[in-house]
């Protein structure tokens, strides 16, 4: 092979390497691309709509109600269609479910022990407070391929071994300039879809506890594991 066609080889080789890395720069997200997606404020509640398609099942189950995030504190997803129960996730790691007990106005609380729910608290409080360093640690974070018109959407697939047991992936979407987070998240036997709505930011003359009983008026019980876990970690579930 002559010197010409080494350089032509060479030049083709070189065009052939950047257009690659090109197709993949532009398919993983960018940190500003999940800054834009996700929340900006440190506490804030709104209302969600769940559905989830399991395979066995002939229909979806569907559930909504209302929730409330604080950075510092944790998560509270309470559930009040169609039966009222609460989750509650902290940020030092311990987990709750409340339940009412029949006849009764008043949610007993239990601790919630398993990888499970260490993982997917975990995964909801890094997501909402938008801690890129854990969700690179845990997540690839790609585009998905095509996006919708004016629309941000970003492909989660954990890195984890234990988080691929029970989980595929995780889709986020939101359109332009609206507050609706739309979550997918995909494991090996059922499909959950979550529209996170109507997320308002906390009044500045409020205390973070104000907020989580205004946010909660349905229910205000489950504020109190979230700001005091150690009341409420003897009951454990096994």
């Amino acid at each position: 092979m002559n010197t010409l066609k080494i350089k032509k080889a060479h030049h083709s080789f070189l065009i052939l390497l950047i257009y690659s890395l090109a197709a993949l720069t532009s398919a993983n997200a960018s940190d500003n691309d999940l800054t834009r997606l996700l929340p900006k404020q440190c506490v804030f509640y709104g209302n969600f709509f769940q559905t989830r398609n399991i395979e066995r099942l002939p229909s979806s189950l569907n559930s909504s109600g209302n929730f409330f995030f604080s950075c510092e504190r944790g998560i509270i997803w309470q559930t009040l269609y169609p039966i009222k129960s609460s989750l509650i996730y902290t940020t030092d790691g311990t987990s709750f479910e409340g339940t009412h007990e029949k006849n009764s106005q008043q949610t007993s609380f239990t601790s919630l022990n398993g990888t499970k729910h260490y993982y997917l608290g975990k995964f909801l409080i890094n997501l909402l407070s938008a801690n890129l360093q854990e969700l690179h640690s845990d997540f690839d974070a790609t585009h998905t391929t095509p996006p919708p018109n004016n629309t941000l959407a970003i492909l989660l697939t954990p890195k984890n071994e234990k988080i691929k047991k029970s989980l595929k992936n995780i889709t986020l979407k939101r359109q332009e300039n609206e507050s609706t987070l739309l979550i997918t998240i995909n494991n090996n036997e059922s499909q959950t879809n979550i529209k996170i709505d109507t997320i308002e930011n906390t009044t500045t003359h409020k205390s973070t506890l104000e907020t989580c009983k205004l946010s909660l008026k349905n229910n205000i019980e489950p504020c109190d594991p979230l700001f005091s876990p150690h009341n409420f970690t003897s009951n454990a579930l096994n």
